[in-house]
């Protein structure tokens, strides 16, 4: 038994949907100035980041960082695609 989902539900589906659909864009076909984006990001942050070493070691190895990204980025578009289609369904279905 499916419930319909209300309005701000859906609107939120799109918003979470086209976000993470830029993101795709960028990691697919824009990673160049997306792993430079990172790498300045990182070295602005202030000296009391936890994770900012870290983070600028992953980002040496460029070949391994983009391959790591685009597998992050497949499973993560897989999710919000299967999220997507089940709120079609709910919304199709729903009562």
């Amino acid at each position: 038994m499916w419930i319909r989902p209300s309005l701000p539900m859906i609107l939120f589906t799109l918003i979470v949907t086209s976000v993470y659909g830029y993101i795709f864009y960028q990691t697919w076909f824009n990673i160049d100035d997306l792993h430079e984006w990172t790498n300045k990001f990182l070295n602005k942050l202030s000296f009391w980041y936890p994770f900012k070493q870290y983070s600028l070691g992953i980002l040496q190895n460029k070949k391994s960082w983009i391959i790591k990204t685009r597998i992050t980025n497949i499973f993560g578009m897989f999710f919000i695609l299967l999220y997507d289609s089940l709120i079609v369904i709910a919304i199709l279905y729903g009562k």
